[in-house]
């Protein structure tokens, strides 16, 4: 949301997504095109967390199967084999999900002495599966100054000091971001890759925080009433319980008040549910504290 708000502000459209560390395919990027893609996505992530130990979220390519609909895939692999029989497979496999032009095959220049054969190796796959190249730089910093910072942060991931990091760490500072120009000249053999990049750059803006609105789930009422009838009556009786000679008028208004800004808001199933909550745990004997003028009766 930091982003979304920063980006804003500057007139930079946001594009939303995630990397996904799977258990059995190499890292993937993914971005949702849309907002119900956006929901998948987040129901995928809490179904990960929610098998993992915090700090960790455990998903494999069966769970990205069932949650694709709608999002933008590269596959995010530095791998310097890419003819390896296990990876092809594993590209057709992803072919075969993102079937409707939403997979792409991540390159970039990280100056490591390689870097063309690498390319090219990914080219050649690329070609024969029908995956087109996508530019990147791999980027996890905004400048080459930062370089230090993200080395500190590396050790810290892996429990290490700086001197025993050894090659857990970056040969060099090219992963920040570079100018439209200097990307040009580093892809200037491949061009369609530079294409690609702003291509999903553009689809995967199509999707915005913006869209988003609040959404609480559903609570039950009695037969016959909604949410706003069903809160207004609870309020009506918790009243009359705590004011037994009458409620006061400063206090009517105040409730009258306070119910007619929920119900503009639309948060009444969320008093409902606190008032179940503090109920609950009222009827057991539980020690709680309501939210705001939440109490049970």
């Amino acid at each position: 949301m930091r982003a979304h708000v920063a980006a804003k502000s500057v007139g930079i459209p946001l594009a939303v997504g995630c990397r996904l560390v799977l258990t059995d395919v190499p890292p993937l990027l993914v971005y949702p095109a849309d907002r119900a893609a956006y929901a998948r996505l987040c129901r995928l992530l809490t179904l990960g967390k929610r098998r993992a130990p915090k700090g960790e979220c455990h998903l494999s390519l069966v769970d990205l199967v069932e949650h694709q609909a709608g999002l933008l895939c590269i596959v995010d692999d530095a791998e310097p084999t890419p003819h390896s029989p296990g990876r092809i497979e594993m590209l057709r496999t992803l072919c075969e999900v993102f079937n409707d032009d939403r997979l792409s095959l991540a390159v970039a220049h990280t100056c490591s002495g390689d870097d063309r054969e690498r390319i090219d190796r990914a080219a050649a796959v690329g070609g024969a599966l029908g995956i087109p190249l996508v530019a990147t730089n791999r980027v996890v910093y905004h400048e080459p100054g930062r370089r230090a910072l993200q080395d500190v942060v590396t050790c810290i991931r892996h429990g290490c000091t700086l001197d025993a990091a050894g090659f857990r760490l970056d040969a060099n500072a090219e992963r920040h971001l570079k100018p439209p120009g200097e990307m040009a000249r580093l892809f200037a053999d491949r061009p369609g890759a530079i294409a690609r990049t702003v291509e999903i750059a553009e689809r995967a803006t199509a999707f915005s925080l913006d869209q988003l609105r609040y959404q609480y789930p559903s609570e039950s009422c009695p037969r016959g009433m909604d949410p706003t009838a069903y809160l207004a009556q609870l309020a009506a009786e918790g009243a009359a319980t705590r004011y037994p000679e009458g409620v006061p008028d400063l206090t009517r208004k105040a409730l009258d008040y306070e119910l007619a800004l929920i119900a503009e808001l639309g948060y009444e199933p969320y008093f409902l549910t606190c008032y179940d909550i503090v109920r609950f745990a009222c009827s057991r004997g539980i020690l709680c504290q309501g939210r705001g003028g939440v109490y049970a009766r």
